[in-house]
């Protein structure tokens, strides 16, 4: 039964998925009360909730497109980009 038990958590520990400990919403509400304490405008307290939710957002699209893509696909993202 212990070696069952034992190998059920290794499979569930080797797939679980490493965004469903994620949770944004900590900082979205650190960043709206910061915003209120230095007397932000709410646009300007959410422009900055947005800021730092791209990179954890898009952060894994580009990690995926710099290891999926192929070298001419990539080179020409890059080259949209930097536009």
């Amino acid at each position: 039964m212990l070696q069952k038990v034992s190998a059920l958590l290794a499979l569930l520990a080797m797939f679980a998925s490493p965004t469903m400990g994620f949770d944004s919403y900590w900082h979205a509400q650190c960043i709206q009360r910061v915003g209120e304490q230095f007397g932000f405008a709410e646009d300007a307290w959410k422009v900055m909730q947005l800021g730092n939710f791209s990179p954890d957002f898009f952060g894994p699209v580009a990690d995926y497109a710099s290891k999926g893509l192929k070298g001419s696909e990539l080179d020409l993202l890059n080259q949209y980009q930097a536009r």
